[in-house]
């Protein structure tokens, strides 16, 4: 009976002509059915994704979606926001191929990344092959056989020439191809292992997007081999070598016109990267975006505009928690540094003996809380728990207060282990959280608000 009351109160306020946000946020932070899409409604209401006003919504809802599918026909399916002309892009090929300007292989180009906070390389994946030009162009502008590329193409040759794959111009059509391979190559390789624990980002969409093209397919990841080459010592003296493994198989090609939910993820993420340059894409923001996508896509009601709705919902949440992601605000009043400075604070006024044993013992807040926070616990509980957790984390006026209540919660929910373990098994416990009742860590942070000033 009390959950059909609860059901309820939910529709009271979600049926009104305008949304009561305060009553909806204490009604969430208590957790949202799952039944009836309230969840998603919720989430983009506590989000300002969506208007108080209800009669705004279906009108709101369509100018998002048809604008973010104009960035994907802009970003993804026309290349690239900064595309020249057709005419320079196919001279740009056939000035390119003369002897001119050629380059024997994209492989022997350095493109190392900088844009991720962990300063992490691409593994092997690799751009394709400088001999082909850059599949960020609009496929309508890569046909360089025709007549009029070899008429344009004697016209602008000597300054299509100057750009090339080694021309480190920041206006280069080829600098900006390698720069959105290695984003691309980074967001490929995250969302692939979006949580392992469940198969639902590998399965297939049912509303894929047949037209639209495959980003991975711009990334190829090629193993690398070794050849043994026979001399004088090694043919008189043989040595016995363990069998090597092979390298790892490529991704499997899904089948044509279909997508996995991952290749849904990879787009949205991209997109994202390429409308902010000045942040671009951080590791780590795959595991925010998951749930926020999962919510969508498994709402019957809500799964055919997934992908657009996850776009927005995505960008309203990094609004808030962009500064998290930016190391050069790392000290700032909303940097993470400040953020992980304001839990031990706290779980220093909390729980002063457990606060003394982690700092004795040399137990950093970078160790763990680093994580904690700037993922907003996304990582450290299974993704229903996380989903939970969230419906009190989105649904708290002050998010980063919140944050800072429930790591807090968390600490010393495990006071007793702390205070007899060693350094060894408290970084463990702390860095891999055991498994608990998430429900707990809500109620013991809301205690701690109440005489607690953050």
């Amino acid at each position: 009976m009390a959950y059909k009351v609860r059901l309820a109160e939910f529709d009271s306020i979600l049926q009104a002509d305008k949304i009561n946000l305060s009553k909806l946020q204490e009604l969430c932070f208590a957790g949202i059915p799952d039944e009836g899409g309230r969840r998603a409604l919720c989430w983009r209401l506590l989000l300002h994704s969506l208007p108080l006003d209800r009669h705004c919504w279906d009108q709101h809802l369509h100018d998002k979606r048809k604008q973010y599918h104009a960035f994907v026909d802009d970003i993804v399916v026309g290349g690239s926001i900064n595309n020249s002309t057709s005419s320079s892009n196919e001279a740009l090929h056939t000035s390119y191929s003369s002897s001119n300007c050629r380059v024997s292989d994209a492989s022997d180009l350095d493109t190392s990344s900088g844009s991720s906070r962990c300063n992490g390389s691409l593994d092997s994946s690799t751009v394709e092959s400088s001999k082909k030009p850059p599949s960020s162009l609009p496929y309508h502008k890569r046909s360089y056989s025709n007549s009029s590329s070899k008429t344009n193409s004697s016209s602008s040759s000597n300054s299509l020439c100057s750009d090339h794959p080694l021309n480190l111009s920041p206006d280069s059509q080829w600098g900006s191809f390698f720069k959105d391979n290695e984003v691309l190559g980074q967001i490929d390789k995250d969302v692939r292992r979006l949580c392992p624990d469940m198969c639902f980002f590998q399965r297939l969409t049912p509303h894929p997007r047949p037209d639209t093209p495959r980003l991975y397919t711009r990334v190829s990841h090629t193993p690398l081999h070794a050849t043994s080459l026979p001399d004088k010592l090694s043919s008189a003296h043989p040595r016995q070598r363990g069998a090597r493994k092979s390298p790892s198989p490529p991704p499997e090609n899904l089948p044509p016109g279909s997508e996995a939910h991952w290749e849904v993820l990879e787009r949205v993420l991209f997109v994202y990267a390429k409308l902010n340059p000045g942040q671009g894409y951080v590791q780590g923001m795959n595991e925010i975006i998951g749930p926020l996508y999962y919510v969508l896509a498994s709402t019957p009601a809500d799964a055919e505009h997934a992908e657009a709705d996850t776009f927005w919902l995505f960008t309203s949440l990094m609004a808030d928690v962009r500064d998290l992601f930016i190391r050069t605000l790392d000290d700032s009043e909303s940097g993470i540094g400040r953020l992980m400075t304001r839990l031990m604070s706290c779980l220093r006024d909390q729980d002063a003996a457990t606060s003394d044993r982690l700092a004795h013992q040399g137990v950093k807040e970078q160790y763990f809380a680093f994580r904690w926070l700037s993922l907003l616990f996304s990582q450290e509980f299974p993704l229903p728990d996380v989903i939970r957790m969230w419906d009190s984390l989105l649904a708290s006026p002050d998010r980063h207060r919140c944050l800072v209540l429930l790591a807090t919660a968390m600490i010393t929910l495990q006071r007793d282990k702390l205070l007899v373990g060693d350094f060894a098994a408290n970084v463990k416990l702390l860095q891999n959280y055991p498994p608990c009742d998430v429900g707990a860590i809500i109620c013991k942070a809301v205690e701690l608000s109440e005489h607690l000033l953050v």
